[in-house]
């Protein structure tokens, strides 16, 4: 669904010096209070595009995080990730709109290299209405078309904008094999199996190779829906039994098992990705501040809530998917059914940005540009479409390169050791820290490198040192507790 873009224009350095100090100086904070029905609809409709670039199935896990942190260092710290966050997103689209890239076309548009370019149609992530991409860009892209990968570059030069390409990807297969210890976990315990968890990863792939043939994501639009609805599901029903069995039994974790809480917060809260195509898409890109504050305080509340209502609940006994604590009665056997549905399904549209970048680099561009230009959520989208239009991977070379990078998800899936939350913080702390902390703190000391204040560097820095050290940290101890796992010395949650 296009939305009719209102494009922004650097000013002058004395405007950008006046906003690179404070991220929400520059915009108003909040609507006007004039606002009529359109604009009114319009700043709904930009809350709810900024909601889904956030919402995936951190609800799922953040019970388990709290479980990692306690009551107390959780919510604090999880308020903290939040601020951090907001001030990040902003960050990076005061660098985006200092750069040529804020103009629709640009008198100084240069050749870009082909390496693997990548749109933000790309990078479905937490959402699943991006537009499948035609070809690598020759061009500065239009307002519309940027993607972060597009601001590194133009700002940080080729090899930042291949590093962040490369932390998107990771952080978009690291989902994807959540995905399937999340379904390999879930029917493990509906079945009540005696058998090794990790190695019902294997169960869902055939499945998962036939949808990974789909060429384009339109073919996959049916899909799109059945899996919102299915999330949908999961989350008020996790609401509803949290709210009726709550009682209070938390633990007291050590703080040594605190950075697991870190990697899957940040995992959890990770959607800097979307936040560039949804602040091009606003018809009033001043409102983005506001926009983007009431998302994450919505976002932050509802997970907070979960998070506690959760680890009180069940203390340390916390699971690192909340429903595998809900029991077997009939109802939460059909709450499980239905999000496992919705996970199959999920995952091809996450795994698409995976196969595209593979193809780009690997083969022929004459071939790898064959992909449908329509989005999934239109109305052309429909079942009976989907199974007459021949949407289908024919080339054998595209196929083995996509059934390898499924393959690939299942070999790391169960390496993994089966435990959800585990790999969530190791996603969060390898490839999230490095898109929501580092990278926009670097790229906002380059392009604003002579506006800033001394003290707006150094908060900069402070930045890059906190998401490094994060980053190294929690994976460290993500690793150290699967490899507990396989050793046999504790059991996945």
């Amino acid at each position: 669904m296009s939305k009719t873009v209102t494009t922004t224009t650097s000013t002058s350095n004395a405007t950008a010096a006046m906003v690179v100090d404070d991220t929400t100086s520059a915009s108003p904070l909040s609507p006007s209070p004039s606002l009529d029905a359109d604009a009114r609809n319009g700043l709904i409709t930009d809350v709810g595009n900024m909601l889904k670039a956030f919402i995936g199935l951190n609800f799922m896990y953040v019970a388990y995080a709290f479980s990692n942190a306690g009551l107390l260092r959780g919510a604090v710290a999880l308020i903290c990730i939040t601020l951090v966050t907001e001030h990040c997103c902003m960050l990076l689209i005061q660098v985006k709109n200092n750069s040529p890239l804020a103009l629709p076309s640009s008198p100084t548009a240069r050749a870009l290299p082909n390496d693997a370019a990548l749109s933000i149609h790309d990078f479905p992530e937490k959402s699943h209405q991006q537009e499948d991409p035609e070809q690598p860009q020759a061009q500065l892209p239009h307002r519309q078309n940027v993607s972060y990968g597009d601001i590194a570059r133009v700002v940080g030069g080729p090899t930042v904008g291949r590093i962040i390409n490369l932390a998107l990807i990771l952080t978009q297969f690291g989902f994807c094999v959540g995905y399937l210890i999340f379904l390999s976990q879930t029917l493990h315990d509906m079945i009540k199996s005696t058998h090794t968890v990790k190695w019902f990863v294997l169960i869902p792939l055939p499945v998962l190779m036939i949808l990974a043939l789909f060429s384009s994501i339109r073919s996959l639009g049916p899909f799109s829906l059945l899996a919102n609805f299915a999330l949908m599901v999961g989350f008020v029903s996790v609401v509803a039994f949290l709210a009726k069995h709550f009682q209070w039994q938390p633990s007291h974790p050590p703080i040594t098992s605190f950075p697991l809480f870190f990697g899957q917060m940040t995992a959890a809260l990770e959607g800097i990705g979307l936040v560039v195509p949804v602040e091009a898409s606003m018809k009033n890109p001043e409102r983005f501040p506001f926009v983007l504050r009431v998302a994450l305080t919505f976002l932050s509340t509802v997970l907070m809530i979960v998070g506690i209502l959760g680890f009180a609940s069940f203390g340390e006994g916390t699971r690192s998917i909340i429903l595998l604590n809900f029991g077997a009665t009939p109802v939460v056997l059909a709450v499980k059914f239905v999000l496992m549905i919705g996970i199959l399904f999920t995952y091809p549209l996450q795994i698409v940005p995976v196969f595209h970048y593979f193809e780009r680099s690997l083969l022929p561009h004459d071939l790898t540009a064959q992909h449908s230009d329509e989005s999934p959520d239109e109305s052309s989208s429909t079942v009976s479409a989907v199974l007459t239009s021949g949407l289908f991977v024919s080339d054998w070379r595209r196929i083995g390169i996509r059934a390898l990078i499924v393959l690939s998800t299942a070999a790391v899936a169960i390496l993994a050791g089966g435990s959800f939350g585990l790999f969530q913080s190791l996603v969060g702390s390898l490839g999230a820290t490095i898109l929501a902390y580092c990278a926009p703190a670097v790229l906002h000391n380059i392009a604003f490198k002579d506006e800033l204040s001394r003290l707006a560097r150094m908060k900069n820095y402070a930045l890059l040192v906190f998401g490094v050290i994060g980053g190294i940290v929690g994976a460290f101890t993500s690793v150290r507790e699967i490899l507990e796992i396989h050793k046999g010395n504790s059991q996945p949650l």
